[in-house]
């Protein structure tokens, strides 16, 4: 997510530019806060659920509810503490790159957890002791 947001103030702002934003003016900083309100939220719709990601409406709707949270939340921060905003245009170009990679990186992950071999390598590392029956 944090990359989303530097790809979007290298393209905002060009190469030279970016580097003072993200040295100068605490961009790192405001950018991993971003980040973290992203993984907050997206822990909190149980995005990290496996029982959840079998359902594709469930994981559509849980997304579209985690952008959301994220663009109110951080509305009322920047409100609170204006000098954790990223300048403008950046955070709209990084919200549009983390949204199409999290729906990239889920359709990613069903396509992988679809396969049958990928499924028994998954139950294995979750119940190890079913893989190899105890003789004796």
């Amino acid at each position: 997510m944090a990359l989303a947001f530097v790809t979007g103030t290298i393209a905002r702002l060009g190469p030279n530019d970016a580097t003072l934003v993200l040295g100068y003016e605490r961009g790192a900083v405001k950018i991993l806060v971003v980040s973290a309100a992203f993984i907050t939220c997206m822990y909190y719709f149980d995005l990290y659920d496996s029982s959840v990601l079998s359902n594709r409406r469930e994981v559509l709707a849980r997304l579209i509810s985690v952008l959301g949270t994220v663009c109110i939340f951080l509305a009322l921060l920047y409100y609170v503490y204006p000098a954790l905003e990223l300048g403008r245009g950046i955070f709209l170009i990084g919200f549009l790159l983390v949204a199409v990679a999290l729906l990239l990186w889920r359709q990613l992950f069903s396509a992988i957890n679809s396969w049958e071999a990928a499924r028994r390598t998954f139950a294995i590392a979750q119940e190890p002791w079913r893989a190899c029956p105890r003789r004796g």
